[in-house]
């Protein structure tokens, strides 16, 4: 993976010349050919704008000898005749030029904008899971999404700088032929304006990145605001309100920060427009003075006044793109590291059977925090058989599955596959090789064929009607207004909802499509009643042989039946072995199993005289 130095600010912008190749290769790759297109336009424009220099120019001469030559009226009207419908076709070929390009632009913006979404989409989607344990991970992304919307106006921006370069260039290479001397004066008209630019450019981006983690929490209030999943209990809560207040409270606490900045742009840009102006001014004064000596003659003196005003346009013009470019640089700077940063796209791996996954000594510590959230693991799976992790919340069975599924790697000792131990590179395969269905599973708005068949991109019906089957489900969604190819949102047209126990059935059923070597169950059976949960039990034992097992549970009587069983307890394996074992141990798996137990059956209290019996629940 690709990392920054770490001398290097997180607030440095990347070189200019960097960020407009980027964006440039974006949007050639979007759409080469309308980048073409603009291209040639804006050059066609500005050698035209030069050449309507020197027509006016000639205009000005016709009309100041026919005035002044009193009876040559009628040849001087002649003679504007060619001129002015020069002017004429320019200004018609003009408009439709502008017209062709706005119409590229807008497209290419749209396509390249397109372009950086999907680099943002695709490289949060590499990044690993562990990172999004990190408060800063997702500032970075909130920052890289927002910059995501930029692209498109920056590229329709850096054509308009080289539009207003084209047409600066021309008009200077036609002032500087007309009175050289002049030129100096037009280009430090701009230097207040381009200084007080930079400055605020920087200062915008600061503010921003101090708004960041604020901005990201108003953006939780605005979800939970709006979104269907908390909408009845924010109802029942009546807590609607207390949420909009607090949302008001951030939003407006930013919103003043902004309105401060503004406040001290607006007039700090005055002031650098007044000085420009003012420069400028002083340049056509110098016109002036240079036609009544009689250095130029009223006619030239006339046309570089005309290309003056354009000239300066053009300059404010750039001056302005400038710093828009800048002013959204250093969010380019975050997309762009963003997406440097997340390790590079590689193929899936195809399942990976073994004899024997081991760990040995793992330990693993999530980011910022002080206190490991495992010490010291070391624990043997089998092919065929069922494992069976049980302890109390917090205890590090979650974060043990993640890392034997190979979505975290760990923070000390390591992994071993069939004897040979796995590196950060062997993770993908591990992770190929792996099915973890988690206690809350995500409840995808897809098709319930899109949401079995997960992660393929043709999915094969008659395996995932098998694995509906399998997982109980199959009756249900045959029932729904269009079967498997129902949506399962209420949010989306024509679209359904599940229950628990339904949304349940749906994640078993991706697992048993997904067929692979291990399958990790954390706390299945949450969402389902007593009978559903025994049956699925029943279901798992018809796996075909050679799959190994993990159930995470916190009902001690779903694993009797498993060949080991691990205790975990304040992140450290504290016990291990078979059901009968550990209650003859009497420790912690002893304990929590009568505790369950005398909840059927009084005597069997965990106080109990007799609390070391084994009859099952």
């Amino acid at each position: 993976m690709r990392k920054r130095q770490d001398d290097e600010s997180p607030t440095a912008a990347k070189p200019f010349r960097s960020v407009a190749w980027y964006l440039l290769g974006l949007a050639w790759g979007a759409d080469r050919r309308a980048v073409i297109a603009c291209v040639a336009v804006s050059l066609t424009q500005g050698i035209g704008t030069a050449l309507a220099v020197t027509v006016v120019r000639r205009v000005a001469t016709v009309v100041l000898t026919s005035v002044g030559g009193g009876g040559a009226r009628s040849g001087g009207v002649a003679a504007l005749l060619i001129p002015a419908a020069v002017l004429a076709v320019a200004g018609l070929a003009s408009q439709v030029l502008s017209g062709i390009e706005t119409y590229r632009q807008s497209v290419l913006a749209d396509k390249t904008t397109v372009a950086a979404t999907e680099q943002v989409l695709a490289a949060a989607m590499r990044a690993e899971l562990v990172r999004f344990e990190d408060p800063a991970f997702y500032d970075r992304v909130v920052r890289a999404r927002t910059a995501s919307a930029y692209p498109g106006s920056m590229v329709q921006s850096i054509l308009a700088l080289l539009h207003a370069a084209i047409y600066a260039l021309a008009l200077t290479a036609s002032v500087a032929l007309m009175a050289w001397m002049t030129v100096p004066l037009l280009l430090l008209a701009v230097v207040p304006v381009w200084l007080e630019s930079r400055r605020a450019n920087r200062s915008w981006y600061e503010l921003a990145l101090a708004q960041s983690e604020q901005l990201r929490g108003t953006m939780h209030f605005e979800s939970m605001l709006t979104g269907r999943a908390e909408a009845a209990e924010i109802r029942a809560f009546a807590a609607g309100p207390t949420l909009l207040r607090r949302w008001h409270r951030d939003r407006t606490a930013m919103l003043t920060e902004q309105i401060r900045w503004h406040r001290i742009y607006t007039l700090r840009m005055t002031a650098a427009r007044v000085a420009s102006v003012a420069v400028t001014m002083t340049a056509i004064a110098a016109l002036a003075v240079l036609a009544g000596a009689g250095v130029l003659s009223f006619a030239t003196a006339t046309a570089i006044v005309v290309a003056t005003q354009l000239l300066m346009a053009q300059l404010t013009s750039l001056a302005t793109t400038v710093s828009t470019i800048g002013k959204r640089r250093l969010f380019i700077t975050d997309l762009m590291r963003f997406t440097e940063d997340m390790p590079p796209e590689t193929p899936t791996p195809p399942p990976h059977p073994f004899t024997t996954l081991t760990t040995q000594d793992v330990g693993f510590t999530y980011p910022g925090a002080e206190t490991p959230a495992l010490t010291g693991i070391t624990l043997e799976l089998r092919a065929g058989e069922v494992i069976g992790l049980v302890g109390h919340n917090g205890s590090g069975k979650t974060t043990l599955t993640k890392i034997l599924a190979g979505l975290y790697s760990p923070s000390t000792g390591h992994l071993s596959r069939d004897g040979n131990p796995l590196s950060a590179k062997d993770l993908p395969a591990l992770r190929a090789s792996t099915t973890l269905v988690l206690q809350t599973p995500a409840r995808y708005p897809l098709t319930a064929v899109d949401n079995i068949a997960f992660g393929t991109t043709t999915p094969d019906h008659a395996a995932v009607t098998t694995a509906a089957t399998r997982a109980g489900i199959h009756p249900h969604l045959t029932e729904l207004p269009h079967g498997y190819n129902t949506i399962l949102s209420k949010e989306r047209t024509d679209g359904t909802d599940l229950s628990g126990g339904q949304w349940q059935k749906i994640a078993i059923a991706r697992a048993f499509y997904r067929d692979t070597p291990l399958l990790i169950l954390d706390e299945p059976t949450t969402g389902l009643d007593p009978l559903a949960e025994a049956d699925l039990y029943h279901r798992l034992r018809t796996l075909h042989p050679g799959h190994t097992i993990i159930l995470v549970t916190h009902r001690l009587a779903n694993i009797q039946a498993a060949d080991r069983i691990y205790v975990l307890d304040r992140g450290r394996i504290t016990e291990s072995g078979t059901h009968q074992q550990l209650l003859s141990q009497r420790g912690t798996y002893h304990h929590l199993y009568n505790l369950q137990a005398s909840a059927y059956h009084p005597h069997l209290s965990p106080h109990h005289p007799r609390n070391s019996t084994t009859t099952p629940l």
